[in-house]
């Protein structure tokens, strides 16, 4: 069996551990085509998955960004990331 990638142990860690697994809608889904996405717009497109809005929640809310561009950066090891590698592998058929 193949060793988990930085992306997937860092979807599992924010799904698992904080509760980030998203709605009818998860973080890949909103994820751009291509391109680069930063820690902080991939946490705010986390939040957008969890419907989390700063005006509803507040602190809560930003409290939850900083933590995902946190485990962003710990488990990629960069702030910043080609969209193409944040897409989770498929499994082999």
């Amino acid at each position: 069996m193949n060793k988990p990638s930085k992306v997937d142990g860092l979807l599992h860690e924010l799904c698992v551990t904080h509760g980030h697994c998203g709605s009818n809608v998860v973080v890949t889904d909103l994820l751009p085509s291509g391109g680069m996405i930063t820690s902080q717009h991939f946490a705010e497109l986390m939040l957008q998955a969890e419907k989390m809005d700063e005006q509803t929640y507040g602190r809560q809310h930003q409290e939850n960004l900083s933590l995902i561009e946190l485990k962003f950066r710990q488990h990629l090891g960069v702030s910043c990331i080609k969209v193409s590698d944040l897409k989770p592998e498929k499994p082999p058929q």
